[in-house]
């Protein structure tokens, strides 16, 4: 069984649209994949999901569940993510920033396993 990661990101991001509550992400999923045909339900435990941005524009945060069977997902809680403030304002111009989301778990066997996702988005200048 393998997970896999959905985000569902805003094309762009702006200081404005942070002070003005407006989300960066309007989901983020992660999803175990089927069990094989005959097989029993296998699970993954000791999920860790890290969020990280290139440049950094955003501090990491890190998501963390104990389990997730075949054929489950789960939306990640929503949270305040903690921008560089400083940075967001010194922009003179549109920057193209990638999200990373990187996810560690324990397979059945309790191998660890590891997948990452990128997705991008355009950060516009404070003016």
């Amino acid at each position: 069984m393998e997970l896999s990661l959905t985000c569902d990101v805003a094309k762009t991001f702006s200081l404005a649209a942070q002070q003005n509550a407006y989300s960066l992400f309007k989901s983020i999923v992660l999803r175990a994949g089927e069990a094989d045909p005959g097989a029993a339900s296998s699970v993954a435990r000791e999920i860790r999901v890290t969020l990280t941005t290139v440049p950094e524009i955003i501090a990491p945060e890190t998501w963390l569940i104990d389990r997730l069977e075949s054929a489950q997902s789960t939306k990640l809680q929503e949270r305040p993510l903690k921008p560089d403030y400083s940075m967001l304002a010194g922009l003179t111009e549109e920057q193209l920033v990638t999200i990373r989301l990187s996810c560690r778990y324990l397979d059945q066997q309790g191998q660890e396993q590891r997948l990452q996702d990128e997705f991008e988005t355009r950060v516009l200048p404070a003016d």
